[in-house]
């Protein structure tokens, strides 16, 4: 905390700041959560790692009781996952310049669903065991991190000037959506591989019909109604 507050420089100029202010933030915030397109967005963000979630939640069911390893394999799962995520982050970037982020954004999608249907049908026609079990999680974290930095730059781009205030609600959106799936949806799903498949399925669904609403309202004019610094000044 003392290098943060005596290294970390704050870069945006002053007459670019807003008000750290209980009320104005708060009543920013609740003016964020009425754009229907934002908040459409940001669903469909959390629901695309709803389905890396569905698999980090029930870690010890799948590890254990599906696929039969021991408490010391949690690796078969977790690197997988790690690296699938890391190689789309990776490409994301380095396609950033070559693609645009729709283009990335519908590469991303139809990788996830690529994976989702390939995992139900190995969960529903083979015993799940390593290597195989995993290799559609793999590439379903990696369609998700090809999608994800495109689908979370055009969600702030719907508030030029609050995009730190959006980002903050973004998060939460995306914290809130992985506790109450991880507490109360992916309990139901423990004891099958094939239930676990279909989870994955119902995440990339959920975030594909967000994004299309998301995309198609009519977003409301950049940054109007926000309240502003001379206005809470006054």
């Amino acid at each position: 905390m003392a290098l943060c507050a005596g290294e970390l420089k704050e870069s945006l100029p002053i007459e670019s700041r807003h008000p750290f202010r209980f009320r104005p933030v708060m009543l920013n915030y609740l003016h964020v959560c009425s754009c229907r397109p934002f908040m459409l967005q940001a669903l469909s963000i959390g629901f695309a790692f709803g389905g890396v979630m569905v698999y980090v939640s029930s870690a010890p069911a799948f590890v254990i009781h599906i696929l039969h390893l021991h408490e010391t394999d949690y690796g078969w799962l977790f690197i997988p996952l790690i690296g699938g995520m890391s190689a789309g982050s990776w490409v994301a970037g380095r396609w950033s310049h070559s693609f645009r982020p729709a283009t990335m954004i519908t590469a991303g999608f139809v990788i996830m669903t690529i994976a989702a249907a390939a995992n139900i049908a190995y969960a529903a026609l083979v015993t799940p065991a390593i290597p195989w079990a995993i290799v559609a999680p793999l590439f379903y974290c990696f369609g998700m991190s090809l999608a994800t930095p495109g689908m979370t730059v055009r969600a702030l781009e719907l508030f030029p000037r609050h995009r730190g205030l959006a980002a903050s609600l973004q998060g939460f959106i995306f914290m809130a959506l992985f506790a109450l799936g991880s507490g109360v949806v992916c309990p139901l799903l423990f004891d099958s591989a094939l239930k676990l498949a279909l989870g994955v399925a119902a995440s990339v669904i959920l975030s594909a019909l967000c994004w299309w609403a998301g995309i198609s309202a009519k977003p409301r004019p950049a940054d109007e109604g926000f309240i502003e610094e001379e206005t809470a000044s006054a």
